[in-house]
């Protein structure tokens, strides 16, 4: 098992794609549910919990730099370590472009862009 013991943090791993990468990734990994629902990241842990490895869950939401670096800071406290960092986290707009308010538009981009961007680079060396 290439993930053994590897602590990874899965943004958006609630649904979707995140929560198969999550799963796929539980198979000897310890790896930390990061999602806006807690809910929905509860659902991930308990599908996690069916194969070998250790899950936990928190919600984050990933345009709020404090919340992000409290995730890192929770997941080394938890963990002693963090080894991969998947950024899944990401949503879009079924509005046509033209009736796009300004508003939807940055939103995505603060979830698609600018978090991605801005938690990661200030904690890496600090990893």
């Amino acid at each position: 098992m290439r993930l053994k013991d590897q602590v990874a943090i899965i943004t958006g791993s609630g649904r979707g794609i995140g929560r198969e990468m999550a799963s796929s990734r539980a198979q000897g990994a310890r790896v930390v549910v990061a999602d806006i629902d807690l809910t929905t990241a509860q659902d991930t842990v308990s599908q996690i919990m069916t194969v070998p490895g250790e899950s936990w869950r928190l919600a984050v939401d990933i345009t709020v730099p404090a919340q992000v670096e409290d995730l890192i800071q929770q997941t080394l406290q938890r963990f002693g370590r963090l080894d991969i960092l998947v950024n899944n986290a990401a949503i879009g707009t079924n509005t046509p472009f033209l009736e796009t308010s300004l508003e939807e538009w940055e939103r995505v981009l603060r979830i698609n862009l600018t978090a991605r961007f801005c938690a990661p680079r200030r904690r890496r060396a600090r990893w």
